[in-house]
């Protein structure tokens, strides 16, 4: 194995909490420095950001809220250009468990010593989703758009493929890269063994109206994230599938699909209903011009405003809320 190189973390974080020094805390320890890119969030407490300069922590202020791909990139080049071999990006709220990024290191090295031409290293398991798609013949576990947090990405990998796509802003960013990637015949390869907790989106209880009976074939819970999200998630898939269709069409096709099929009830449990299916179709034409990329426009901040989910909360989830 050859010698380990310098390795950063960077988190982008938007009106972090206390609970961000705790996690910066626990991230060093499997780390050579850490970088923290503030994305412009409302209130910031100050003294959360001063707590880790007095830490050694670099920070960086953005100068507005333009999204998690632009946070990343800048942190990113930042490490690069300060000497590190290689970076792991992390959400604000992601705390590793001992050893993870070592692992992730080790099986991005064993694959390519294997001769498998791959890109970066994801942990096998993102919470409770396997991020694999297939075994490689020599054994090496070839990940399939995995999730941002938790990425062990080389600079040989970002000197080839370039920064993350700052116009998507923030949802399907780390899945346009890993296209990017598979597309240049080097797919992103998984740890084997390694989890990174998390919690995505807000339970809620499914209505029995919705199907919560019994020998009902659909989970008795319903996951669903804060409603501006869904504007970049509809806007941004539709981007991805004109830029990546030719060549992962079936995959797309299928992916574009369970979305649907998730909209649906996104917009049966959203009040007012008909602005949220406004917001919706807005960022369905907005994802088909191209005009409309970067943050989302005032009028769809306006309207999703007062947009609410008419269910009771099972369990709150970490949401970013940008």
């Amino acid at each position: 194995m050859s010698e380990p190189v310098s390795t950063w973390a960077v988190l982008s974080v938007f009106s972090p909490d206390g609970s961000l020094l705790a996690n910066v805390g626990a991230i060093r320890e499997q780390v050579d420095a850490v970088v923290v890119v503030d994305d412009h969030g409302p209130d910031p407490d100050e003294d959360v950001f001063a707590a880790l300069v007095d830490e050694g922590v670099e920070v960086f202020r953005q100068p507005d809220n333009l999204g998690i791909a632009a946070a990343l990139n800048r942190g990113i080049a930042a490490a690069f250009e300060r000497g590190a071999g290689a970076v792991v990006l992390f959400d604000q709220d992601s705390v590793p468990p001992a050893g993870m990024v070592a692992a992730l290191r080790d099986a991005l090295e064993q694959a390519r010593a294997k001769g498998v031409d791959v890109s970066y290293a994801v942990p096998e398991f993102w919470s409770q989703t396997r991020q694999v798609m297939a075994t490689d013949p020599s054994g090496v576990l070839l990940a399939r758009e995995p999730i941002q947090s938790g990425t062990y990405l080389p600079r040989s990998t970002w000197d080839r493929l370039g920064p993350l796509r700052e116009d998507l802003f923030i949802d399907l960013v780390d899945v346009e890269y890993a296209l990017r990637a598979e597309a240049a015949g080097m797919p992103p390869v998984a740890a084997p063994g390694t989890r990174l907790g998390h919690r995505l989106g807000a339970a809620y209880r499914r209505p029995w109206w919705a199907g919560r009976f019994a020998g009902s074939p659909l989970p008795s819970a319903v996951t669903l994230s804060t409603p501006f999200r869904y504007y970049y998630r509809v806007r941004n898939r539709r981007v991805i599938n004109r830029a990546y269709g030719g060549r992962f069409r079936r995959r797309l096709t299928i992916a574009s699909v369970v979305e649907a099929l998730h909209l649906v009830e996104v917009i049966a449990f959203a009040r007012p209903r008909s602005r949220m299916l406004r917001v919706v179709l807005r960022a369905w034409r907005d994802g088909g011009s191209g005009r409309s990329l970067g943050r989302m426009p005032a009028s769809v901040q306006a309207d999703l405003m007062d947009v609410r989910w008419r269910l009771r909360p099972l369990a709150s989830g970490a949401e970013r809320p940008e």
